[in-house]
């Protein structure tokens, strides 16, 4: 998380937004790929950042669920996700219109968020309003013999 955080730092601070990390206290682990799991939350927090309005904060928390799965929500004040039928983490893939080209994305971040979550036997949700901001989690198997 913090890896991610400081090499988003800079975008952040271009457009005035802050990135605040709140790690998990104790400390927990995942079992995984460092490379591609920073990614991840990279990616997220990239999407956050580039569509949060400007003088707002992102915030890149992580926290032990209590189903056995380390948590990472990234949370944002901005665009928003306009509301879908069912909503669908691959709706917002290539091809989606809603937070897509027009904004400044592809979808490309999300995809490998999905990627990397699925090569960690995790998953990635995401609610969000219209307007108000979104908050993507990164769920992912504790590491066996971190339990609290």
């Amino acid at each position: 998380m913090a890896e991610a955080a400081e090499r988003v730092k800079a975008a952040a601070e271009q457009q005035g937004v802050e990135v605040v990390l709140e790690e998990p206290d104790p400390p927990v682990a995942v079992l995984g790929d460092r490379r591609q799991l920073t990614s991840a939350v990279y990616n997220l927090l990239e999407n956050a950042v580039k569509f949060s309005y400007d003088n707002t904060v992102v915030t890149c928390a992580g926290h032990l669920d209590g189903e056995g799965e380390v948590v990472v929500e990234v949370t944002d004040k901005g665009l928003g996700i306009p509301p879908r039928p069912a909503p669908d983490l691959r709706a917002l893939l290539p091809g989606d219109h809603g937070r897509g080209r027009s904004s400044g994305g592809t979808g490309l971040g999300l995809a490998i968020v999905r990627h990397v979550a699925a090569n960690h036997r995790g998953s990635v949700h995401v609610e969000s309003r219209e307007g108000e901001g979104s908050t993507f989690s990164l769920r992912l198997p504790l590491q066996p013999g971190n339990e609290p």
